[in-house]
């Protein structure tokens, strides 16, 4: 009976230090993620970029070329797109961007000029519409950021001054961009190691997990990657897409630097949701300062655009494999650029989408053991929710 209790207690006991430790453990693992969180989002990065890659290689093995012959075009074809990119189209992007810069007060000036113009004809408008400027600020630059005339100062002493004031500036700014470039490099170097041989870096995952999980976790491995496949195709499409559709439509309607606007519009496809925000600033600009008459239906046809590609066309590419809430995206970006800044932001849309593959095939199918089930949320006669499940066939379940 002593025995019975001893061995009783030394198992109860085991148990407790395997629930202590596995605690311990997790808190340890989540303590070293939250110190080392911008790392794992550069090696996230990286993975992305070697997935990137890593689609132009299976397609030139599918060829019959061997894999290295196919790592060596894809990065010869990416470096010959960067080249004909830097010397054919970024010069004309560069130029068109810049005197979209420098023009950038004088459009504004234009702008405001329309509008207080037309607050002016319209008279039952005019209490409504706020007042841009008062009658002895005047319609330039400076008076509309209310500089008032620059004092005259001594020109050594301003030089001094301006010297002394700059250098901390530029001293700050060059170790920002040195390390900027240095973690780009890191990014880069990474990704072509794991695009070399990613079967290493996955093999030396796989050993850590239980025998009996292995090819499940394997099974997991891939759906990651066709989900992060997915995102890619999408975000290429999208960039694409956007960047002719919006060069198209500024050629149309006539507006200047279309190139630098439809360039602006196509990388703020990067940013999900918010990033179509922000070329309507510059577009609106510049609409107002030559076309004022034309700026709703600029305007409008950028917007139309925009609900093409995104409701549409890139719906059509990936289908339902990304097929994620705004909502969910939008809450999941704000709290991305907590945990991450900036680069959170940019990266939201893969790391929801990793996150919520993980929960779908290690909770839902694995915990939960639902499979191929698709659960349908409805509103009864009554306004009561039901929700009913239907089993999914074969061919779609294998496809989604």
């Amino acid at each position: 009976m002593a025995k019975a209790a001893k061995r009783l207690f030394s198992q109860e006991y085991l148990d407790f230090l395997k629930r202590f430790f596995s605690i311990v453990l997790t808190i340890v693992l989540l303590m070293t993620f939250w110190r080392l969180r911008e790392i794992v989002l550069m090696v996230f990065l990286s993975i992305i970029i070697a997935l990137t890659l890593s689609m132009p290689v299976v397609r030139l093995q599918a060829l019959g070329l061997r894999r290295s012959y196919a790592i060596a075009g894809s990065i010869m074809g990416v470096l010959a797109f960067i080249i004909i990119f830097f010397f054919l189209m970024l010069p004309p992007i560069a130029v068109q961007t810049g005197s979209l810069i420098r023009e950038m007060p004088a459009a504004i000036d234009a702008a405001e000029k329309s509008y207080n113009d037309f607050r002016d004809q319209n008279p039952q408008l005019k209490d409504l519409l706020p007042a841009t400027t008062d009658a002895t600020a005047g319609s330039s630059m400076s008076g509309w950021l209310g500089l008032g005339e620059p004092e005259i100062a001594d020109p050594e002493q301003t030089l001094t001054e301006t010297v002394g004031s700059s250098l901390p500036i530029l001293t700050n700014a060059g170790n920002i961009v040195i390390a900027l470039v240095v973690n780009i490099l890191l990014i880069v170097i990474v990704a072509i190691y794991i695009l070399i041989d990613p079967r290493d870096y996955a093999q030396g995952v796989i050993v850590l997990v239980p025998p009996g999980y292995q090819q499940r976790f394997v099974q997991v491995l891939t759906e990651l990657r066709r989900t992060l496949t997915a995102w890619l195709t999408s975000l290429s499409f999208s960039i694409t897409i956007t960047f002719i559709m919006v060069y198209i439509a500024m050629r149309l309607w006539d507006i200047p630097n279309a190139m630098g606007l439809a360039a602006i519009a196509a990388l703020s496809t990067i940013i999900p949701n918010l990033g179509a925000l922000i070329p309507i600033i510059p577009i609106a600009i510049f609409t107002l300062a030559d076309h004022p008459s034309r700026l709703l239906f600029v305007i409008g046809t950028y917007i139309l655009i925009q609900q093409l590609e995104g409701a549409v066309l890139s719906p059509m590419v990936v289908k339902r494999q990304m097929n994620i809430p705004v909502g969910v995206v939008l809450v999941f970006q704000l709290i991305a650029a907590n945990l991450f800044g900036f680069l959170g932001v940019l990266l939201a849309v893969p790391l929801l989408g990793v996150l919520i593959t993980l929960v779908r095939e290690i909770y839902v199918f694995d915990v939960l053991g639902v499979h191929d089930v698709e659960l349908t949320l409805e509103e009864g006669s009554d306004g009561d929710l039901v929700i009913t499940a239907e089993p999914i066939p074969q061919e779609t379940a294998q496809v989604t």
